[in-house]
């Protein structure tokens, strides 16, 4: 079953007010189909910014794997659109990488508008934009015992690139900073989440609408959580499917 993915972005905008004031917006569109313009997720609840927080999820081994192949996927597609290479933030590699973990537990969300906005403010980012993405195991049947069936970092790749919120996210001029965050399940399930930010004199109103094209880099080929599965389950058995 494929898993919508869906574009979070924190708008910052300045209004005249008795004291000044800075508004954080969005809008929803939970009914379109997948592939299509999910629009901008809305406000949820304050309480996902509580436990989430505490998680200090591995940044390292697999997860590091998969994070750093779908950033080098990325910058190869902004470069071959005449886009300058986004620069790595470790702040917003972490809080990517909580989010991911805490998806794995919570179930698939958003980060709260309250948890972007403390993190664009506490960075002195001027805009930050989060895409969240949970595809599933292809198996004919559970447990998933073949690596074959397992969604990559292509399949996250090539899903983002096929939805022009996120799409839009990925090929935006204004963004310079980006942070990739997965974790693998115990099951093998993958969980991803990139952050992009602006700096703070670049506030973003609006993304930039792309137009599809073909990724550069196509899925077929990846990192895979099917070694998450493999540790932990001693009759993991990997060969075609007779």
């Amino acid at each position: 079953m494929y898993t919508r993915p869906v574009t979070r972005l924190v708008l910052v905008t300045l209004c005249l007010s008795l004291t000044g004031c800075s508004s954080v917006t969005g809008g929803t569109d939970d009914s379109a189909p997948a592939l299509s313009n999910p629009g901008i997720a809305p406000q949820a609840p304050t309480s996902e910014s509580g436990p989430a927080e505490q998680v200090s999820p591995s940044v390292e081994g697999l997860n590091k794997q998969i994070a750093d192949d779908v950033e080098s996927r990325l910058n190869a597609e902004r470069v071959a659109k005449g886009l300058g290479e986004l620069i790595r933030d470790d702040s917003l590699v972490l809080a990517a990488s909580q989010w991911a973990e805490a998806m794995s537990r919570e179930g698939y969300k958003h980060s709260s508008l309250e948890r972007l906005t403390e993190i664009r403010v506490s960075n002195g980012f001027g805009s930050v934009a989060e895409n969240i993405h949970n595809p599933k195991n292809q198996c004919p049947s559970q447990p998933c015992l073949f690596e074959e069936y397992y969604p990559s970092s292509g399949t996250l790749h090539v899903d983002w690139m096929r939805s022009s919120e996120h799409r839009n996210a990925m090929l935006e001029p204004g963004f310079s900073r980006v942070g990739v965050g997965v974790y693998c399940s115990d099951n093998g399930e993958l969980w991803a989440v990139t952050l992009f930010a602006s700096p703070n004199e670049n506030r973003i109103q609006e993304l930039t609408q792309t137009a599809y094209t073909e990724p550069v880099i196509g899925g077929s080929d990846g990192y895979t959580c099917a070694g998450r599965y493999r540790d932990i389950q001693p009759m993991w058995v990997n060969s075609p499917i007779k």
